[in-house]
Formats: structure tokens, C-alpha cells, sequence
């Protein structure tokens, strides 16, 4: 039996998470390696570097494997050592967890700085590897370095997904402000009332209306007590801005006509 090949006798898994997949998986998964350069995955980079793709896991490109003495690195390894990586510049395998938790006094360095390619005795290898307690610990550490990660890309995922909810509910509310005050001016309204405190029977038309559109409008029940957007100097600018856009679309229409007639 070519003693490349594993037995099941003699071959112990220790996987990198118990969710870990299989290279094929892998390359469906949602940390693909779309979008980064093959050379900044090279485990020649040093062990220090391994710590930029923990969410991507082991180097495992499926190409040519030189032949030495009759011997090759396999593909299907990885699917077995899901911590096995390749290194195809200097056709050498690495450990990517031990390279992720390296350790210089503590970690081989065969499998994490100047790499593996006796493939005469490969299973046997990997095998008294991944059994070595420094292997072990660093399965623990990457698995929980990657839990981690994980994590914390769902809480940043969940926050940019409320600011940008917010962020719309925010432009809605807006826009009703805007819709209020340009109805009261073309009702030509009085927008402020002679009091508008609380304990105030009128509050003006603008404060009054806002407190009616509460009852069937659930974006300004929502935002009215944070945003606001009820203070005469915003009521101002609104109006000022409504002015200016008018008169702007007047000059446009009247720069469209031949002649025109304006009354005094």
C-alpha cells in the first residue's frame, strides 16, 4: 500500500471547528477567497500573517503538485487535515492553525515557518502532529479567535443596519415636517402659536398639527420626542428654502415664454 495514502486505522481528525467544511464547501462558502490576491495567503509570508484570514481558513489551492521520489502532495488531505495548507511556490505544506497561534518556542516549526515535504512519510506526519499538545492548543485558540470574529461582524453588521434604518426613518419624518409646513403656508396659515409650552390649550398651528398627524402616523409618533424639527428658526429656513425653490421655478417658466406680462 502506498504509504501516502491514509488508513483508517492510523488517521485522527482534529478539525479547526466542529462546523469545519470540506474544501469544496469552502469554496461556496461566504468567506471565499474572491477579492484577495493568492500571494497574501502564502504561508512563505510567515506565521504572523495568518492571523489576517482566520474567517478564510487554510491556503488549499487544487493545482499541479511536483512529484519527489515518486511522490506528490495529495488534494484530498485537505479534505481529511482541514488545518493542511500548500504553499505552491515552494511545494511545501503548513499547519494554518499552528501558524495562526505560532508559538516560537512551543509550535514545529516544519509545520508553521519552513514547512513540510517529506511526502514518504506525510500521514504518519500529520498525524503525530495534529496529536501534539501545541496543535491542540492552537485549534482551541483559532477556533475561538474565529467565533469571535464572527461575532463581531454580526454586531457591526446588525449597527450598520439600524443606523441605516434609522437613517431613512429620520429623511421620512423629515419630509413630513416639510409637507406641514408647506401646507400651512399655502393655507397662508400662521405656523407659530402665542404659547407653545405644554401647558398651553393652543400651541399654534404647526405643534397642533404635528400632535394630530401623531395619531395616525406611526414615523412621527416615533420621532417627534428626538428629532423635533419644530423650533421657528428651522420653521424659517424650511420657508426661506420653499421661497427660493418657487421663485426658481417661476424664472425657469418665464425663461421659457417669448414674452410675458407681470402686473403690478
Amino acid at each position: 500500500m502506498d504509504s501516502s495514502e491514509p488508513s483508517s486505522s492510523m488517521t485522527t481528525v482534529i478539525s479547526l471547528d466542529e462546523n469545519e467544511v470540506t474544501p469544496a464547501q469552502r469554496s461556496r462558502s461566504a468567506f471565499d477567497t474572491e477579492g484577495v490576491e493568492p500571494f497574501k495567503r502564502d504561508p512563505c509570508r510567515g506565521p504572523m500573517f495568518a492571523k489576517e484570514f482566520i474567517l478564510l481558513g487554510p491556503h488549499q489551492p487544487k493545482c499541479h503538485y511536483p512529484t519527489i521520489e515518486r511522490r506528490h502532495f495529495r488534494y484530498d488531505w485537505f479534505g481529511i487535515y482541514k488545518w493542511l495548507e500548500y504553499n505552491e511556490a515552494n511545494g511545501k505544506a503548513y499547519c494554518f492553525i499552528c501558524r495562526f497561534s505560532y508559538n516560537p518556542i512551543k509550535s514545529d516549526k516544519s509545520f508553521t515557518v519552513d514547512g513540510f515535504g517529506c511526502w514518504k512519510n506525510a500521514i504518519s506526519k500529520f498525524n503525530k502532529h495534529q496529536s501534539t499538545l501545541s496543535h491542540k492548543q492552537a485549534c482551541e485558540t483559532g477556533s475561538n479567535a474565529r467565533r469571535n470574529r464572527l461575532n463581531d461582524e454580526s454586531v457591526l453588521n446588525q449597527i450598520d443596519r439600524r443606523s441605516d434604518k434609522q437613517c431613512e426613518e429620520n429623511r421620512l419624518y423629515l419630509v413630513e415636517i416639510i409637507r406641514m409646513t408647506v401646507f400651512l403656508a399655502k393655507q397662508g396659515l400662521a405656523l407659530l402659536g402665542h404659547r407653545e409650552d405644554d401647558e398651553s390649550s393652543n400651541r399654534g398651528n404647526f405643534l397642533e398639527l404635528l400632535e394630530l398627524r401623531c395619531i395616525d402616523n406611526a414615523i412621527i409618533r416615533r420621532s417627534i420626542c428626538s428629532l423635533k424639527f419644530t423650533d421657528h428658526k428651522i420653521q424659517n429656513e424650511l420657508l426661506l428654502l420653499i421661497q427660493t425653490n418657487i421663485t426658481n421655478q417661476i424664472v425657469r417658466e418665464l425663461g421659457k415664454s417669448k414674452y410675458n406680462v407681470i402686473h403690478g
